[in-house]
């Protein structure tokens, strides 16, 4: 499972050189990684658990004027599960843990200007504060949850907040797994002090080898209609010289803030001409990592909550963690229900309502066919 950042600002041309370097060093240091983790390998304990946590709201937020905005909807759907997974060596100590939760990183917003991690940088570094190892953050099925009302602002304090409450969550439910009734203890001795004192020692209990699984399935879904390409690519490339020349002609920032807006979007559905027009349907390729009685779902979709839920609801496993944004990215993937209501992720996704239902079924048909084949 492969998570890649995503940065496209194609209507800045002066930028593309730069984002190109950036991909390229990070292709080649995730290559690096790898060999040395195959280097380094050691024999762990894996555990599993879930926590809850609430900085996660729904944010398809619906004006009276009937527009839908991405901003903070209190009665949305989201899911404030916290799912987590610890990998101890042989002396019990962690060496690895991975926090999995849906929710936007999008604390800093538009004014922004500061470079960093996010929320979920803060939520690692509290981890391994309080747990020891190293913290993987793992995105959920965050296509439609964001931080809520302090999201898109500049308030760094906020953003620290909540990635402390996320992560001192996420070390609880670590730091509880393995807890004494889950160990083996025997009583050792008698101590004579100020009271007799009974003295336990604890055993190390036998774990039988976990059984480790992955598998991959290629999933067709349907697609909407795309502009023709090259309608597509006079617009964007009009827009793009348009912002251009107002930069150079030094115009106001609320007028280049708005056909910086108009010009991201045109890329945007050039993007999706040139890949899908002309076509019905794509293929996407989905991917479960099974670690015992642990599943790891991947699907390269920003795929919204309910979908996340309705995949871990049908899994055979005791805990499912179903990531989007992973293994590439092919866009937003509303369900069904969201297409009437429009806003930015069903105008911007390729594809047709409905295929939310597909993912679903596909994801829980190779969950069950992975069960099966290790029981």
């Amino acid at each position: 499972m492969l998570t890649l950042p995503m940065l496209t600002s194609e209507y800045y041309p002066q930028h593309r050189e730069i984002i190109a370097t950036y991909f390229e060093s990070i292709c080649s240091r995730t290559t690096e990684a790898a060999k040395e983790a195959m280097d380094q390998r050691i024999t762990v304990n894996v555990s599993t658990g879930s926590g809850i946590c609430h900085i996660g709201k729904n944010r398809r937020q619906s004006l009276i004027s009937g527009r839908t905005v991405v901003g903070y909807n209190p009665d949305g759907p989201t899911d404030p599960t916290v799912g987590v997974v610890r990998f101890d060596d042989a002396d019990g100590r962690t060496v690895l843990s991975i926090v999995h939760y849906a929710c936007h990183p999008t604390m800093l917003g538009f004014e922004n200007r500061l470079h960093g991690p996010e929320y979920p940088g803060v939520t690692k570094r509290v981890v391994e504060s309080l747990v020891g190892g190293k913290c993987i953050f793992l995105q959920g099925a965050a296509g439609d949850v964001g931080p809520g009302p302090e999201g898109f602002l500049t308030n760094v304090d906020a953003m620290k907040r909540i990635g402390t409450i996320l992560g001192c969550e996420a070390a609880r439910t670590l730091l509880e797994l393995g807890e004494p009734e889950e160990a083996e203890y025997v009583f050792d001795r008698v101590v004579e002090s100020g009271a007799p004192l009974g003295i336990w020692q604890s055993r190390t209990p036998s774990h039988p080898n976990t059984v480790v699984d992955v598998r991959s399935a290629s999933v067709r879904l349907p697609l909407g209609r795309q502009l023709p390409i090259d309608e597509a690519r006079g617009k964007a490339e009009g827009l793009a010289r348009e912002l251009e020349k107002l930069q150079l002609d030094g115009a106001s920032e609320e007028l280049i803030k708005e056909v910086t807006f108009q010009a991201k979007r045109a890329y945007f559905a050039l993007r999706r001409s040139e890949r899908y027009e002309g076509k019905s349907h794509i293929e996407i390729e989905a991917q479960c990592i099974r670690i015992g009685d642990l599943a790891l779902v991947a699907v390269p979709l920003e795929i919204f909550v309910q979908t996340g839920i309705a995949v871990k609801n049908a899994s055979p496993f005791t805990h499912t963690l179903v990531s989007g944004y992973s293994n590439g990215w092919q866009g937003y993937l509303p369900t069904r229900a969201d297409y009437p209501y429009g806003g930015y992720e069903v105008e911007t996704t390729p594809y047709a309502a409905g295929a939310d239902e597909i993912i679903v079924d596909a994801l829980t048909s190779l969950l069950g066919e992975m069960k099966a084949a290790n029981k």
